[in-house]
């Protein structure tokens, strides 16, 4: 065997380009499957976006762009797709994909709309279990009342009182009763 052999991997790809200030082969990756999700999004071909960009960034080589520009380039690529999206190795192995979104700029509202919507569903659900349990005690008026204690079993009475609650609880919704 030859004594000239490294601990280099002959085949391995160079993440690191020439010129430590020039994009890296990565970073050209991830800004071409951008710009075709841009090109996806949008409803238009590839290479139409592509020219768009190449005006709009001012470049003619997408490989030949400074670092410095290629993190300008992809930044606004992802703001412009609205996310980016990246494919990650989960523990098992398998593959799923991962959105990473810009954070919203009214998140505080939103948190207090949705703490306000909970409220207001407690209120009304608590209005609803009242109107229910006067519901409930006016059929068991009416069934006593009506049939007497003695001559029917507490199953039956018990059937009897749900199926009046019920009855009574949809006509007084309908009235708009309860709320």
């Amino acid at each position: 065997m030859s004594d000239d052999l490294s601990d280099e991997d002959p085949f391995a790809e160079d993440e690191e380009p020439e010129d430590k200030n020039q994009i890296t082969e990565g970073m050209v990756k991830k800004a071409t499957y951008l710009i075709h999700k841009l090109a996806e999004r949008k409803g238009q071909d590839f290479k139409e976006i592509q020219k768009k960009c190449k005006k709009l960034f001012a470049y003619t080589n997408l490989a030949k762009v400074t670092l410095e520009d290629g993190h300008k380039i992809i930044d606004k690529l992802i703001e412009l797709t609205g996310g980016e999206e990246e494919v990650s190795n989960t523990d098992e192995g398998s593959r799923r994909r991962v959105i990473k979104k810009e954070p919203a700029k009214k998140e505080e509202k939103v948190v207090q709309d949705e703490g306000e919507k909970i409220e207001e569903l407690e209120a009304e659900l608590g209005k609803l279990a009242e109107m229910l349990q006067i519901c409930v005690g006016l059929s068991r008026d009416i069934v006593q009342e009506e049939m007497g204690k003695d001559n029917i079993t507490e199953g039956t009475q018990a059937m009897l009182i749900k199926s009046f609650a019920a009855t009574l609880y949809i006509d007084a919704s309908k009235r708009g009763l309860g709320k």
